[in-house]
């Protein structure tokens, strides 16, 4: 990102603050992205009613994610 890229963005009316955010959110989305593709999480797909009954209780699961983070090395207490 160049300083003509922040002033295109500012004409068009975003905020500093704004354009603040958005960098942080395609950051974090880039971020996870490399983590999902790095430990090679498959998707169980986009369409719910093709899971079956039991990836559908673990994805509900109230500790999907710090077990998600256990499998993958993190320290969670």
């Amino acid at each position: 990102m160049t300083e003509a890229d922040a002033n295109a963005v500012y004409a068009a009316g975003w905020s500093e603050s704004a354009l603040f955010d958005a960098i942080q959110v395609c950051g974090v989305f880039n971020l996870v992205n490399r983590f999902i593709e790095g430990t090679g999480v498959q998707s169980p797909g986009n369409d719910p009613r093709q899971a079956d009954e039991a990836t559908l209780i673990r994805y509900r699961s109230d500790t999907f994610y710090t077990d998600f983070g256990r499998e993958n090395g993190l320290d969670i207490p």
